[in-house]
């Protein structure tokens, strides 16, 4: 089972796959837009259990320029192995974008519900 509601809060059966589009979108809620991956930048995906920082996350993904499609999305995939032995709760999931060198970071969605059932 596999579910992603309107506020953004995900349902995922332990072990099952799943796949997330993302629109990499840059701005603030008055102006977004498309942003075009450039090289050396990175979309970090991090999953985190309540009070934990993002730089612990206990499972991590990086996506690159190569990973965007022709529309500027990214698929955030989900093997059976990345959530078969998590405990059945709730957990957070961060997204961020930084570029090479890591003069700019941008945090596109901020702990959202991540819930394993």
């Amino acid at each position: 089972m596999f579910q992603v509601t309107d506020e953004g809060m995900i349902y995922l059966s332990r072990g099952d796959t799943c796949t997330i589009t993302l629109a990499v979108l840059s701005g603030n809620n008055m102006c977004n837009y498309l942003y075009p991956l450039e090289e050396g930048d990175k979309i970090y995906f991090g999953l985190t259990e309540p009070n934990q920082r993002f730089e612990d996350a206990i499972l991590k993904k990086v996506y690159t320029k190569e990973d965007v499609d022709e529309d500027g999305n990214v698929e955030i995939k989900f093997n059976p192995t990345d959530t078969e032995y998590l405990k059945e709760q709730m957990y957070f999931y961060t997204i961020k974008l930084s570029n090479q060198d890591q003069t700019r970071v941008e945090t596109l969605i901020d702990k959202k519900r991540f819930f394993i059932v």
